[in-house]
């Protein structure tokens, strides 16, 4: 052991932090590079996916199906800080300083995990799931601007038949760089009508007060306007008839058609965040909440 390299005990408290920074850098710091490398990738690449299949899939009831996965997480996290202290406690009183046990490789470590592997873990667990956050009144009162909104966006690719009263996000057919939210009222092959501001469903009025509201009295003749009487209309294969809660300030398919299956990037989930711009406030109490 050459006396140059040989230093004092580790600190415990310093591989904590440094665990906590990045994880998995405490490991490096107590000279163990491959569990270094496990626990680096742990969070994001493995940890991250499990917890996220977890959150869409569980048979779980708000908040817990939110609350839930962030606890495991943070478990996770807070395991891996706690190996990296309990190791450094443990190690003998004098050790020999190894070839990556340097600040800029502690560094570099710390830049790899933060700009490659973290991205890496946050594409993969995009595959399945995405935020989306409500920017109009057309979705009131089921949700209102300023709610953030998970989206289950693995109906994209596993065949999921979409059902009628989901609420889905979607390519704008008119700009696909824009990404609306509104809910399935016409399958494919259904014959959709709309009378008086009431909607009918081959031929049956839709039951959808729980959730709509029309807050207009006044009736838009088919000839000037299509908000309140339109067809009857077929809706095509593979393809859906939308409409916003807010009957009567909503832009959907009454005036821009049909959404194809394939324009669908996810079904909305739940709210996980829900802030009163107007008022400046958290809406605590929508926070959880799947009112769909």
């Amino acid at each position: 052991m050459s006396e140059a390299n040989v230093v004092g005990r580790r600190k415990p408290w310093l591989a904590g932090v440094l665990s906590g920074v990045q994880p998995g850098l405490g490991q490096l710091y107590n000279g163990q590079p491959s569990k270094a490398i496990v626990l680096a990738l742990l969070p994001y690449v493995v940890a991250g996916p499990i917890l996220t299949v977890l959150l869409l899939y569980a048979p779980l009831h708000p908040p817990y199906n939110l609350v839930l996965p962030l606890l495991l997480l943070l478990a996770v996290l807070v395991a891996i800080v706690r190996d990296a202290t309990s190791v450094a406690r443990q190690q003998d009183c004098r050790y020999e300083l190894k070839r990556y046990n340097k600040w800029y490789v502690y560094l570099l470590f710390a830049l790899i995990g933060g700009f490659v592997v973290q991205p890496i873990g946050v594409d993969l667990i995009r595959q399945f799931i995405q935020a989306f956050k409500i920017p109009a009144v057309s979705m009131a009162p089921t949700l209102l601007v300023g709610d953030h909104v998970l989206v289950d966006k693995s109906i994209a690719w596993n065949g999921k038949v979409l059902e009628r009263g989901e609420i889905i996000v979607f390519k704008f057919p008119e700009d696909e760089k824009k990404d609306f939210i509104k809910r399935v009222i016409g399958l494919p092959g259904e014959r959709i009508e709309i009378r008086n501001k009431t909607v009918y469903v081959n031929d049956t009025a839709l039951e959808d007060g729980g959730y709509s509201q029309r807050i207009d009295p006044g009736i838009l003749d088919a000839q000037t306007n299509p908000r309140d009487n339109l067809g009857p209309v077929t809706v095509p294969q593979e393809s859906y008839f939308v409409m916003g809660d807010n009957r009567d300030q909503s832009l959907d398919s009454r005036f821009f058609g049909y959404v194809h299956r394939s324009k669908v990037i996810g079904k909305a989930l739940f709210i996980y965040w829900s802030w009163d711009d107007r008022q400046n406030f958290v809406r605590w109490e929508r926070i959880g909440q799947r009112p769909w």
